[in-house]
């Protein structure tokens, strides 16, 4: 959930000559909190911009499923074994993460072929598979399990937790993420999301926000596991009007994070 908003952004002449980017920049200060049947959301909103958020996925609709890693997490020689094995073997496309840390905890972006999650909902809706739809779930699921098995033994950092992103686009932004050390838990996280009705959860949000909010407003949908509970929690959703919308859980972590990056920068100045 964003804790702000770049406004602006211009390319000035500096006192030594050189060039540097300006921006400007909006901190959320006004938070709506909404209470109701036992579910909380909190809702954000720039006073000055309602232009939709800028998401880091291309514009088109992706036709071959992408695997993106950092290769900070890996020594250079496995990361390029790696991305040939996605590449040669496993034919899929391949982008390198960059992330600000030294050596970040290691991070797995999957993006899958438009339709996937479609695809999925539709079963659930018709309590009906063909033999195709059938076929194709248990593909992406086998590919998706090597593609994993095949990452994490290289990673330099295994005492860490892996965050696996899994991205599609359709008309809006469906991401689903699970945080863990073991795989076993994604692949749980997985199978539980294959057989799970994604769009009844949608609709739970859009009657929660009936008459301010349909599904034409949505441009992302963020999903977190809960490990714990064994269950897909709907964690934020974006908007085309440049609403964040974020439930109690993301809420609170999103606070606890800005509390820890305005210590830092208030240690930073002193």
């Amino acid at each position: 959930m964003p804790i702000g908003k770049i406004i602006d952004a211009d390319v000035i002449e500096l006192s030594d000559g050189e060039y540097g980017l300006s921006i400007t920049q909006e901190i959320f200060d006004e938070i709506l909190k909404y209470n109701k049947i036992g579910k909380t959301w909190y809702v954000q909103k720039s006073l000055y911009d309602n232009r939709p958020f800028s998401e880091n996925i291309d514009s088109e609709e992706i036709k071959k499923i992408t695997v993106s890693i950092d290769q900070t997490n890996f020594i250079q020689k496995d990361f390029k074994k790696l991305m040939n094995l996605y590449r040669d073997d496993f034919s899929l496309n391949t982008k390198i993460l960059i992330r600000k840390s030294l050596i970040p905890n290691p991070e797995i972006i999957i993006n899958l072929v438009t339709g996937t999650f479609l695809m999925m909902a539709v079963k659930k809706a018709t309590d009906r598979i063909t033999d195709k739809m059938a076929d194709d779930l248990s593909k992406i699921y086998d590919l998706i399990k090597k593609i994993i098995l095949n990452t994490v033994k290289y990673f330099i950092n295994k005492d860490k937790p892996t965050t696996y992103v899994f991205v599609e686009k359709n008309e809006y932004i469906l991401e689903f993420i699970v945080i863990s050390q073991e795989p076993n838990i994604l692949f749980e996280a997985l199978n539980l999301l294959f057989r799970t009705n994604i769009n009844e959860k949608i609709d739970d949000f859009l009657m929660f926000f009936r008459n301010n909010i349909d599904i034409n407003d949505i441009s992302k949908m963020q999903f977190l596991y809960n490990s714990e509970l064994k269950k897909w929690e709907l964690y934020y959703i974006n908007t085309i009007t440049g609403l964040s919308i974020g439930s109690e859980k993301c809420y609170n972590h999103t606070q606890t994070v800005f509390q820890e990056y305005k210590k830092n920068m208030k240690d930073k100045n002193n």
